[in-house]
């Protein structure tokens, strides 16, 4: 496999090739992932169902993360992002560059959980015996590592994948430049910690986040103890919502006169939004809307991207499923 050199237009250059690093306080890398899809944990308490899941705590990497075939070891930049952590002072790793020039720090060595899409489906990733690496600019993640753990790559048209000898991938990365790189999604556990504390707002803040429901229905909610955490602590409101007025304005249809289609799926119309200012905790960005021009029936599909394959193949779902629910096929 070609050595893959980092990105002249990166912010941060990576040091491409590490040297050998010996820590006796750890293992070798070692990589477990799960077929599970990213699911938030289980509430068992109602004090913790909150309706609005929103806190300063939560937060996603900022650093971002590639797959490199030069790196010998995984590194990381960020320590909020090792779920476990032994801190190792005096050791360095040597890059590619001569001299002392091309010496870098390991602060500590741990294990990195993070979530991505792979092969369309959602998974967890876990990285062993990961080097935290802060003087880099972003995150490596070491082909030869996978490759030593058994793990098989095939690259082209743009997207490099890793998985089992059998076939299943389980990471992928999309061509950014010269390098690979990965998606990373928050871990059900950092997604759970956005659960907002319990604290009264004004009427005004819960309309907003209950994605602008009537006045008189929150209030209604909160006087039959309906939720729990919907704490109002004034329920005066400083006139009329500026976002509900630009939603329901309306303006005069367009001149052209137009025939509609009269019979169930005679037309299919696709609607692609994105990309959103927040990505949501599943990983989407983008959101393709189906709608039969008959019945009027609208379906969604939330997309991590807008790239050809994964709209077509949201398609083929929609397709399927309209075969098997309205066709009887």
């Amino acid at each position: 496999m070609p050595t893959l050199t980092p990105d002249a237009n990166l912010a941060r250059q990576i040091p491409p090739v590490l040297g050998n690093v010996e820590i006796r306080s750890a293992g070798g890398s070692g990589d477990v992932y799960s077929d599970l899809p990213l699911q938030l944990e289980h509430v068992k308490s109602s004090a913790d169902c909150i309706v609005c899941q929103s806190n300063a705590n939560s937060r996603e990497s900022t650093a971002r993360t590639f797959i490199d075939s030069g790196a010998s070891e995984h590194c990381w930049a960020e320590r909020g992002d090792f779920t476990s952590f032994k801190e190792v002072r005096g050791t360095y790793g040597s890059s590619a560059i001569a001299g002392d020039a091309g010496k870098f720090e390991i602060q500590g060595v741990g294990t990195v959980e993070f979530g991505t899409r792979a092969g369309g489906v959602y998974r967890t990733i876990r990285l062993e015996g990961v080097k935290y690496t802060p003087s880099f600019g972003h995150n490596l993640i070491s082909l030869s590592a996978l490759d030593r753990r058994g793990f098989m790559g095939s690259w082209g048209r743009g997207t490099l994948s890793v998985g089992k000898p059998g076939g299943t991938i389980i990471l992928e990365g999309v061509g950014k430049g010269r390098m690979y790189e990965v998606q990373t999604i928050e871990p059900p556990t950092k997604a759970n910690s956005a659960r907002s504390h319990e604290k009264a707002v004004d009427i005004g803040t819960w309309h907003r986040r209950l994605a602008h429901v009537s006045i008189p229905r929150i209030l209604r909610m909160a006087s039959k103890n309906l939720v729990d955490g919907l704490h109002i602590k004034s329920k005066k409101v400083l006139g009329m919502c500026e976002a509900c007025l630009y939603g329901k304005a309306t303006r005069r249809p367009f001149d052209e006169k137009v025939v509609h289609e009269t019979e169930v799926l005679e037309r299919v119309h696709l609607d692609l939004f994105g990309p959103a200012r927040t990505r949501s905790r599943g990983g989407a960005e983008y959101m393709m809307l189906c709608t039969d021009g008959g019945s009027a029936m609208r379906v969604p599909y939330f997309l991590p991207d807008k790239r050809a394959n994964t709209m077509l193949k949201e398609f083929h779902r929609y397709r399927a499923m309209v075969l098997a629910t309205v066709l009887n096929y």
